[in-house]
């Protein structure tokens, strides 16, 4: 282990209280309100709503009375069960948080991740347009180098619908392309009954990536439902939106883009920055995942990893 000497140690607690402060600045300036989430979640209700996550990794507590509860491994659902069920329609809320997520594999120890996150309830074109602006806004002011990688869960969904797959299928085939993993992919349509459409549409699923004029063109020769092509059409006017804003640089789109979790329904979004595997960024759209909390309010908000943000700015 490399030990800081006193000196380092103090510049880089100060390095980052700085940070912190420009991420909560930035957001109070667009009317967010600082809150805090519960730290735990019932387990039933979690693997409920998020079947592909893994069991093993949740973080389980058992009360004396054999009831099991989890630490949080996701900060949305925590928020929505505490709004959600005293929500007044019409009404707009704007939150944000610096709160912790915690996930352990077999013989490891629990590990927690630092996250901040923004949640926008009430707004539709509005609010995609703000969360968007939000997200660039973040990467710019901490001079990362990024790309931003717009999906539309709606698509997606759509997809699935039109397949009529088991609970099974449905999650192999939704790891398939999350891993995108063509080899897995060839031999699930080789041995699937999918219609013809599904087919061609499955068997371009990893070419609909890049500029949104690219994906349009995949599509040309591609039958799309009325919902397909509706989600097109939500990313056309984003993509105006970041035309004219002059946004859309750092900004790719993708179709195939899933998320671990299945409670999004519409625009989703993931960040990626130089020297990590992985997305740094992720969230999007989930106004259906709010019915399950008793009404129907819609939602957008995305979480960053303070983890691997901070030891690429420090």
């Amino acid at each position: 282990m490399q030990y800081l000497n006193i000196n380092e140690l103090s510049q880089r607690l100060i390095r980052k209280n700085e940070i912190l402060r420009r991420l909560e600045s930035l957001v109070n300036q667009n009317g967010y309100i600082k809150v805090e989430p519960d730290y735990f979640e019932p387990y039933e209700r979690f693997i409920q709503l998020n079947k592909r996550i893994k069991k093993e990794t949740m973080v389980k507590i058992q009360s004396l009375d054999g009831s099991i509860t989890i630490l949080r491994p996701d900060i949305t659902t925590n928020l929505m069960n505490l709004i959600v069920p005293i929500w007044c329609k019409g009404n707009a809320l704007k939150l944000y948080y610096v709160s912790s997520t915690f996930r352990q594999n077999i013989n490891e120890p629990i590990v927690e991740t630092k996250q901040f996150g923004v949640e926008y309830l009430g707004g539709k074109l509005e609010s995609d347009r703000e969360i968007l602006y939000l997200i660039l806004s973040i990467f710019k002011n901490l001079n990362l180098d990024f790309v931003l990688e717009i999906g539309h869960q709606k698509f997606i969904n759509a997809l699935f619908k039109q397949l009529k797959l088991t609970e099974i299928k449905e999650v192999q085939l939704k790891t398939i392309i999350n891993d995108k993993n063509q080899f897995e992919l060839n031999k699930f349509i080789q041995t699937e009954e999918i219609s013809d459409d599904c087919k061609q549409l499955l068997s371009n699923i990893f070419k609909l990536e890049g500029s949104l004029d690219r994906i349009t063109e995949v599509l040309a020769s591609i039958t799309l439902n009325s919902d397909m092509s509706d989600a097109l059409e939500e990313l056309r006017v984003i993509r105006n939106y970041l035309e004219t804003e002059k946004l859309l640089s750092s900004v790719t789109f993708d179709l195939s883009s899933l998320s671990n979790y299945d409670y999004y329904n519409g625009v989703t979004f993931k960040g990626y920055i130089k020297n990590v595997p992985f997305a740094i960024l992720s969230g999007g759209r989930y106004d259906m995942l709010t019915k399950e909390f008793g009404q129907e309010v819609p939602a957008i908000g995305f979480s960053i990893d303070l983890n691997e943000v901070l030891k690429e700015v420090l």
